[in-house]
């Protein structure tokens, strides 16, 4: 069976079209009254409603349908004569018709102020679309420069300068009472980047680092007074990000294992047999440290980056769905 069409009007007057309808191939239904149409439509939907002029109500019906059931078309009927030319501009698709003879000036007005409406409304919805392309358009192009980008940031980071810009030195905290220690260490880290403290107990490393974080620590395991571990579950608390190398001139696997399960980066022994070995797991430290801090710093601007997005999106999304609810009929109880 082909599309439903929906006959409102007197009965007597539906069978002649009834017959064509049926060999057209479509299914007829007829009600006579508007209450009967509206009952007719909440059972099931209908390509087309035929509606009589002569009926009672019959343009209040035909608005109450284009509201509610926007993708129905209206035709309307009648049994009077309608001049060719109004049946000509109506197929040609005119939204409404005035009568200059028989409506007053502020009637016509009345008119065009609702057809000013439907324009503007029409128009809104014609730019939601296009914003909605625009923006699946600007995700598109957003997604291949991420992926450009991406490719930029790992060679940026892979063969990272020295320095960190605006962030300012790499800030270093040496906690060791052997003085030879501090300056050995501090020749080591000898560089512009570099911002090197020594001290020579926990309790004035911790108090240091919780005015200004350091962003390595290196602190003897056998201090006076706050042990190394200690001063490593202070940084970690603190700041926990933070790496933290455990030196000890007691090297044990235990003391490792201890170091390394509350948090350090790395444990060394004293004295140093290998200086070079010693510069080189600090420096290890320090470019891993600055990955991080790049990466967590393009991350961010990515996150900030897809905030503005969606909420450029749930605006517009908002909006089309007011639009769409304003279009789409009432759901049926």
């Amino acid at each position: 069976m082909g599309a439903r069409i929906l006959w409102v009007g007197e009965l007597e007057q539906v069978d002649p079209l009834r017959q064509a309808l049926q060999l057209a191939g479509y299914m007829l239904v007829t009600v006579d009254s508007i209450d009967g149409a509206q009952a007719a439509m909440r059972q099931g939907s209908f390509a087309v409603v035929l509606i009589s002029l002569e009926l009672a109500g019959a343009a209040s019906a035909i608005a109450f349908f284009k509201d509610h059931h926007p993708r129905t078309q209206m035709v309307a009927v009648t049994h009077r004569a309608v001049p060719p030319h109004v049946t000509l501009a109506i197929q040609a698709g005119i939204d409404d018709m005035a009568s200059m003879r028989l409506e007053e000036p502020e009637s016509v007005v009345a008119r065009v102020r609702e057809a000013i409406r439907r324009h503007d409304g029409e128009r809104r919805e014609l730019e939601l679309l296009r914003s909605v392309r625009d923006l699946n358009d600007e995700f598109l192009n957003s997604i291949i420069a991420l992926e450009k980008r991406n490719m930029e940031l790992e060679r940026a980071l892979m063969g990272a300068a020295s320095t960190d810009g605006e962030e300012g030195p790499f800030r270093i905290l040496i906690i060791d009472d052997e003085p030879t220690v501090c300056a050995l260490l501090k020749r080591l880290l000898d560089e512009e980047s570099y911002q090197v403290m020594a001290v020579a107990d926990g309790e004035t490393g911790i108090l240091l680092f919780r005015q200004e974080p350091f962003r390595l620590v290196v602190t003897d395991k056998n201090l006076p007074g706050m042990s190394g571990l200690d001063v490593l579950r202070a940084v970690k608390k603190i700041q926990p990000d933070t790496d933290v190398v455990v030196l000890t001139g007691y090297g044990t696997k235990e003391a490792a294992v201890d170091a390394l399960n509350l948090g350090a980066a790395a444990f060394l022994e004293k004295p140093f047999d290998d200086v070079d070995a010693v510069q080189g797991t600090l420096e290890v430290l320090i470019a891993k440290q600055r990955m991080r801090r790049r990466e967590r710093g393009y991350l961010t601007i990515i996150k900030e980056r897809n905030r503005e997005f969606l909420a450029r999106y749930r605006t517009l999304r908002t909006e089309l769905d007011e639009r769409l609810r304003q279009r789409e009929p009432p759901s049926q109880a």
